[in-house]
């Protein structure tokens, strides 16, 4: 049967599931036929609208989750009331970290599980561009960018992130071996070549540089190369977490590739790890 009334409910942190569930009685008393729910998948954080989808597998938790949603449902049914749904398939934001998909097309480029959901041309007209996303997220040209310092390069939980003023964007695993190089050398600096750390760190660097290429790969091949980016981040949190001084190392190698503003050659091994990735 075709809806006779609907009354909109526009939900957010503020105004969840729970209080759309309270006010049905009275919707029903006023002879709205159905509820209009804003959309439920999961936003980014703080969102008003909705809109601003950043996984769609997921009521969002904001609003009281999946549970609380089913709730609501109830609610609506038992009062003879439908339940509509604002859905808008192509509304997706890649505003922020917080979208997991998005993220993983940006570590993994052509070889992410999550590329084909999304309409990137991997093979535009300027050649530079092939098999890369472009982010127009620069204040300024690239250079002065990064040799102000505004772009830098951090440690995070087994692997690295970039960060340009509100942007967190994933370093591609194979990458990473850059990092690690600097961090070997710092290492054997102090512990000396032989030191097991050194050894574990070169072992990791190893098993990233034969990993599967980013690029479009067979099922069997994108499995392998998955396998192996996630047990690279747990032997390198496992080292950092079992050895100080491969810890301290990594903390100099980063500041190393983060550079001196004033002293451009310093920025050079952060703009070769930059110029590697998959945007």
């Amino acid at each position: 049967m075709a809806p006779t009334a609907t009354y909109r409910l526009q939900f957010h942190k503020d105004f969840t599931f729970a209080d759309g569930e309270a006010i049905v009685p009275y919707l029903a008393e006023l002879g709205f036929s159905e509820v209009y729910s804003s959309p439920i998948l999961q936003a980014t954080p703080g969102s008003l609208h909705g809109y601003d989808v950043c996984d769609p597998s997921r009521v969002n938790p904001e609003l009281g989750g999946g549970d609380a949603f089913a709730r609501l449902a109830d609610a609506a049914k038992s009062h003879g009331m439908g339940l509509l749904l604002d859905t808008v398939p192509n509304h997706m934001s890649v505003a922020d970290a917080s979208n997991p998909w998005w993220a993983d097309v940006l570590e993994n480029g052509l070889s992410s599980r999550q590329a084909s959901h999304f309409d990137i041309d991997w093979e535009p007209d300027n050649p530079n561009l092939t098999g890369k996303v472009l982010l127009p997220i620069l204040g300024d040209q690239y250079g002065r960018v990064l040799e102000s310092g505004q772009i830098r390069v951090e440690y995070d939980d087994g692997g690295f992130v970039l960060y340009c003023h509100d942007s967190r964007l994933p370093v591609a695993p194979r990458t990473a071996a850059l990092v690690f190089a600097r961090a070997v050398e710092c290492l054997e600096a102090t512990v000396g070549h032989d030191h097991d750390a050194v050894q574990e760190l070169l072992s990791i660097i190893t098993a990233l540089d034969h990993m599967p290429p980013r690029a479009r790969l067979a099922p069997e091949a994108t499995q392998q190369r998955y396998r192996a980016k996630d047990v690279a981040r747990r032997r390198v949190r496992a080292l950092v977490e079992s050895s100080p001084e491969a810890k301290t190392a990594l903390n100099e190698a980063v500041t190393a590739f983060n550079g001196v503003p004033g002293e451009p050659a310093t920025f050079d091994a952060l703009d070769q790890l930059i110029e590697a990735q998959a945007y």
